[in-house]
């Protein structure tokens, strides 16, 4: 199933979702260029206004919706411009209203009426791309302006701290976040998923990381190409690998991602060592009767088919594998060449006693 380019929303995602069932016959989804919207205040006063409401609050509610989506689009433009230049988002703009202010004392740069200088300010000082400015543009001018009277840098700051307080103070699970995490679940039967160019950044990908961790039974491929995902977004995702073994593939071409965001990835993978006897021999007692469960349980194992009779991907019970043999002691009368006293002689028995343990980590 391909949906691209497509207006949607977290209940038209919900819809979909809700239609996904183990009976299913699709396997693959593919929602890509098609970002979320954040959606309107569905409490029970916002429903009340919709339906009965006087025009004067359908009005203000609607502004309310503008002026969260302009927040939300403000706060994830920092997040953009603090990744690509390497400095908070606060310091950034000093350094921008110091400089314009310089370049144009006649005329201080308080509002900007047309794209060209719009562009020009972001592309200079933030790094953003046209694109990128002009969906701020549209967000920032739609909340605050309505096209009059221009946009300010000082709107733009405002709007990502306020961005940034409804977060912080929000106990509530991220609406997008939360749309997009559904699709990855402990019941749903995708094994493909795409979103790529979906406009996720860290909160969204927050979301989908916490459902990585409590893993889809079937997924196996996850592609986030053409998003915004910085390093934040690359720890949430990569602490889900401590307990997910299942997903094979992971795309992230095209974000924010530094060689930081990668050792957030890693960090799960690879191998921990353990010199000590008295360590490693409660682990390997583990292992071994994780892998005597594992083999129980395989045993009536049975797999999932879809509605087409299609047997689906399920990955095997995962179990660390061990070995023993790492460091050993070399006997001084095995080496001939002083330069190699410190390399075992694998051929001898006697220098293969194990002083060292490491443990699989998940499967790179």
């Amino acid at each position: 199933l391909k949906i691209s380019y497509c207006d949607l929303d977290v209940n038209l995602l919900a819809l979909l979702r809700a239609g996904l069932s183990e009976s299913c016959t699709v396997s693959s989804l593919t929602i890509d260029w098609s970002p979320l919207e954040v959606p309107y205040q569905e409490t029970a006063e916002a429903k009340r206004i919709l339906s009965e409401g006087s025009a004067e609050e359908k009005a203000s509610l609607h502004a309310n919706g503008r002026a969260r989506r302009a927040e939300r689009r403000a706060m994830q433009a920092a997040e953009v411009a603090e990744a690509k230049c390497s400095k908070p988002f606060e310091d950034l703009m000093t350094v921008t209203l110091e400089a314009e202010n310089a370049e144009n004392p006649q005329r201080p740069l308080q509002l900007m009426r047309d794209r060209a200088a719009w562009h020009r300010v972001m592309r200079k000082r933030f790094q953003l791309t046209d694109q990128e400015a002009d969906e701020l543009f549209d967000s920032l001018c739609a909340a605050y302006s309505n096209y009059d009277s221009g946009i300010s840098l000082e709107q733009f700051q405002n709007a990502v701290t306020a961005g940034r307080e409804t977060v912080a103070g929000s106990t509530e699970p991220d609406p997008i976040a939360s749309s997009f995490a559904s699709f990855l679940d402990g019941t749903s039967p995708i094994e493909l998923l795409s979103y790529r160019c979906c406009r996720i950044g860290r909160l969204e990908v927050e979301g989908i990381g916490k459902a990585l961790a409590t893993p889809s039974p079937h997924l196996k491929a996850l592609n986030l190409w053409g998003n915004y995902i910085c390093d934040q977004g690359a720890a949430a995702l990569g602490r889900a690998f401590e307990t997910n073994f299942g997903l094979q593939f992971l795309g992230l071409g095209r974000n924010l991602i530094t060689h930081v965001g990668l050792q957030h990835l890693c960090k799960a993978l690879g191998v921990t060592r353990l010199f000590e006897k008295s360590q490693a021999d409660p682990l390997i007692k583990q292992l071994k009767e994780m892998m005597k469960d594992r083999d129980k349980k395989m045993k009536t194992f049975v797999p999932k088919s879809d509605g087409a009779g299609r047997q689906r991907y399920t990955p095997q019970l995962y179990v660390p594998r061990e070995w023993q043999t790492i460091l050993v002691i070399h006997q001084e009368h095995h080496v001939q060449d002083p330069s190699t006293r410190s390399q075992p002689n694998l051929g001898c028995a006697s220098c293969l006693e194990p002083s060292a343990v490491w443990l699989r980590g998940a499967d790179s």
